[in-house]
């Protein structure tokens, strides 16, 4: 039963992303772009775009100008003479006017009988005769649209697609070196050791996957920090719990907006979901927790006439603003990403672990590269490519030991930055390294910046049990 209530919550969560994100609507096939600023890349906000569907085809508003008009002013006829005032041309003796042109009496004035020649449409705000449309660009881009609005582009439509058209060039998700090799009947590894591993990853600044108002290398949570200087970097176990938590969110808020459940809140602030058909309660939540907070919050959404997609939004947005001070990383991280990816910011776990990592010095920075780049347009996304360790402590070290060793060379040897070498330390290159000329500064600043806290916490402890112990013996 715990099973199937678990794979309902994960199915309605995902039904919550489905509404909340438009993940279920596909990109339109045809997009073009170019690139505006000239820095080689087609990533910035307004250099990409959907194609127009025209009558004639597709047409990419990126780079677009307007079209302009062949023109020729009116020629006056022999015997009369072009008035810039009046815009006319008048016969040079009045009343009499010369062939082509008629005396208008109330303006006392001669008229030319002028007609556009063949081919060309008269413009009255300008009194001028249009021929055809011509693009800025050049001739060979065919103008699009109504007279007087038509526009050109330089730019082609591709069809996404189409397989080569979307050019995917860095690995959906880096390699790691594991501990998957052979053991003795001890449990010791018969292969290659590797001490201070580290893994290749990525985060991506704005462009066309994750949009163009969200940077994904942005931290929204607290810094980690070694387990010497802080808070333990814990598994997540706790995250996901969390995680489940904020399905189930989704789940009973989608449930209320269909009329199948009703949260009731009763004595002391508990709150109840309720079978609406039976009446039997399907779960209970405490006081002040927080995902009972995220259902109320649905419940009185739907109560003011909210769509499904729009309880669930209520309830994940009261949940997340429950947590208004997460106790431990892994609901911080919870939170971040239930913020950067369920509410459409593009963001994706490995960009969410890697800014907090990077923020909290565990990486080595290693470059920009394209991740997603278009036929004949570019590159449309980008990736900052990381480095990143377990503790700043063995980042230190990377830098400082890399260049000591004859396998990794002057330069640290990180590699492609499209396919870093994050590998750890042998046994014999570990040994090697001549930890005099490591630079760990850094790493004892933390621990001295956070001794003051830990020893005032010690003093306060010993306090405590001081004065607990005379309490009982009194």
């Amino acid at each position: 039963m715990r099973s199937e209530m678990r794979s309902k919550a994960i199915a309605l969560f995902t039904l919550g992303v489905y509404l909340l994100t438009g993940s279920g609507h596909a990109l339109a096939d045809y997009a073009c772009g170019q690139d505006l600023d000239g820095d080689g890349f087609a990533d910035g906000q307004g250099e990409t775009a959907l194609c127009l569907g025209t009558g004639g085809g597709w047409f990419c508003p990126v780079g677009a100008v307007a079209c302009s008009h062949t023109q020729s002013a009116p020629v006056c006829p022999p015997g009369g003479t072009f008035s810039p005032d009046l815009d006319v041309c008048l016969a040079d003796t009045t009343p009499s006017c010369p062939a082509g042109y008629t005396y208008q009496p109330l303006e006392d004035r001669c008229a030319a009988d002028f007609s556009c020649p063949q081919g060309t449409t008269y413009d009255p705000e300008g009194d001028l005769c249009l021929g055809e449309e011509t693009c800025p660009l050049g001739a060979q881009y065919p103008c699009v649209g109504a007279p007087g609005a038509s526009r050109c582009s330089p730019n082609v439509c591709i069809d996404l697609s189409e397989p080569g058209n979307e050019i995917m060039e860095l690995p959906e998700e880096d390699a790691m070196y594991q501990n998957d090799g052979e053991l003795d009947e001890d449990g010791n590894c018969l292969g290659q050791l590797y001490i201070f591993s580290g893994k290749a990853t990525r985060c991506r600044p704005p462009g066309v996957t994750v949009g163009y108002l969200n940077d994904c290398c942005d931290n929204d949570a607290q810094a980690l920090s070694d387990p010497t200087t802080g808070s333990r970097v814990t598994t997540m176990v706790n995250a996901a719990k969390r995680s489940y938590e904020v399905a189930k969110v989704a789940y009973y808020s989608y449930q209320i907006a269909s009329g199948a459940m009703t949260a009731v809140q009763g004595a002391g602030g508990a709150v109840a979901i309720v079978n609406t058909t039976t009446g039997a309660t399907v779960a209970t939540f405490g006081s002040g927790s927080a995902i009972g907070a995220g259902v109320v919050a649905a419940e009185g959404a739907v109560a003011g006439g909210a769509t499904a997609s729009g309880a669930v939004s209520a309830g994940l947005q009261s949940y997340a603003g429950a947590l208004i001070n997460p106790g431990t990383i892994a609901v911080s991280v919870a939170v971040m990403v239930a913020m950067k990816v369920l509410f459409g910011g593009g963001c994706d776990q490995r960009d969410v672990e890697t800014a907090l990592l990077n923020d909290s010095d565990y990486c080595v920075y290693l470059g920009s590269v394209c991740e997603k780049r278009w036929a004949m347009v570019g590159c449309v996304q980008r990736s900052r490519r990381f480095c990143c360790f377990n503790s700043k402590m063995a980042r230190i070290i990377h830098e400082q030991g890399r260049p000591q060793l004859k396998a990794f060379g002057p330069d640290g040897g990180w590699g492609d930055k499209k396919n870093p070498n994050c590998r750890g330390f042998t046994p014999e290159e570990f040994q090697q390294l001549d930890f005099a000329k490591i630079d760990l500064s850094e790493y004892f600043g933390d621990i001295t910046r956070d001794m003051s806290q830990k020893i005032q916490g010690t003093q306060d402890r010993i306090q405590q049990g001081i004065q607990r112990h005379y309490e009982q013996v009194r």
